[in-house]
């Protein structure tokens, strides 16, 4: 079977491009189906594990700016609720359709024993380390997500 899709420009014709050359421009999305050519099963996505790479900061006195403090990496399951909190509310924030709550640029903040717990890829800072509390304005930018894991419940073959 061929298909194609057509895509509008203003007045102009439809381009005629392959079906199997357009992909979502987000990520996977809880329900979406899928096939696995090799074994020809089709299924729905039920689940996903993301690595989150974060880029922390220590917010300066005034609220704004601050130091950089290392790049860590946390796992974030689309089942279960991440330790990361977006530090505005509304524009950065993900549809409730997305698997993973975090995205590339998203400022996000966590209490210091959440910062302890995660997988440091640089040193992590050393008032971490003993266990002090106070240092509750430790916010991050994410830097990548990637997707680790997908759980699909497959459906049927063809």
């Amino acid at each position: 079977v061929k298909s194609a899709c057509l895509f509008a420009k203003e007045n102009q014709p439809y381009p005629e491009v392959p079906a199997g050359s357009v992909r979502p421009v987000g990520g996977f999305r809880t329900e979406d189906l899928v096939a696995h050519e090799q074994s020809r099963w089709v299924g729905r996505v039920a689940e996903a594990l993301y690595n989150v790479e974060v880029q922390v900061t220590k917010r300066g006195a005034s609220g704004s700016g601050g130091r950089a403090l290392g790049i860590c990496l946390f796992q974030v399951c689309s089942e279960g609720h991440s330790m990361l909190d977006a530090v505005e509310k509304g524009c950065n924030q993900t549809s409730w359709q997305e698997m993973c709550p975090h995205f590339t640029g998203q400022k996000v903040e966590a209490g210091a024993k959440v910062w302890r717990q995660a997988e440091w890829l640089t040193e992590m800072p050393k008032f971490l380390n003993k266990r002090f509390d106070g240092y509750k304005s430790l916010e991050g930018t994410v830097t990548s997500v990637e997707l680790q894991m997908l759980g699909v419940r497959w459906l049927d073959s063809w």
